[in-house]
């Protein structure tokens, strides 16, 4: 039997974290949340997940659990209670966290990236600042010649 003492009850929600759209854009599923004990440090005593598929054109949770995390779900009777509560109803991602939020779970979604974090410690110009933010996000060639133009003209790295 795992001891989930000392760990944190929380979650991360997929779409709502900074890597979320790329993650889901050519994904099967809509959505996920991933839930369960978490180590302060790092690592998880037990994780599950919530996960959202199209499925007669609804998006229709369907809850996730390996079993190395059963004890893990063996604890969380007053999530199962929630969900009986709306049985056979559509649950949205939003939704489901908030029945977690309201049972004493912690939201640790990422929603700003570490190099997000890293720009706004350094105090760059607002242009430099948009430029590499987009090529986070996008990625592309372009915004990599944009950024070296910036670089030129401004004189910083």
């Amino acid at each position: 039997m795992k001891k989930h003492e000392g760990n944190i009850k929380a979650f991360f929600h997929l779409s709502k974290a900074w890597y979320g759209e790329a993650n889901l854009r050519n994904a099967d599923i809509k959505d996920v949340v991933n839930f369960g004990y978490y180590s302060p440090g790092d690592g998880t005593t037990g994780e599950m997940r919530m996960s959202w598929h199209q499925l007669g054109g609804e998006l229709t949770p369907r809850l996730e659990v390996f079993n190395d995390a059963w004890h893990a779900l063996s604890t969380f009777t007053d999530i199962i209670r929630e969900l009986g509560k709306v049985d056979d109803q559509h649950l949205s991602s939003d939704e489901f966290c908030k029945i977690l939020l309201s049972l004493g779970f912690k939201d640790l979604t990422p929603t700003e990236s570490p190099y997000e974090k890293q720009v706004k410690k350094q105090g760059e110009s607002e242009l430099l600042h948009a430029a590499k933010q987009l090529m986070v996000r996008k990625n592309t060639l372009t915004l990599q010649i944009l950024r070296d133009a910036i670089v030129r003209t401004e004189g910083k790295p």
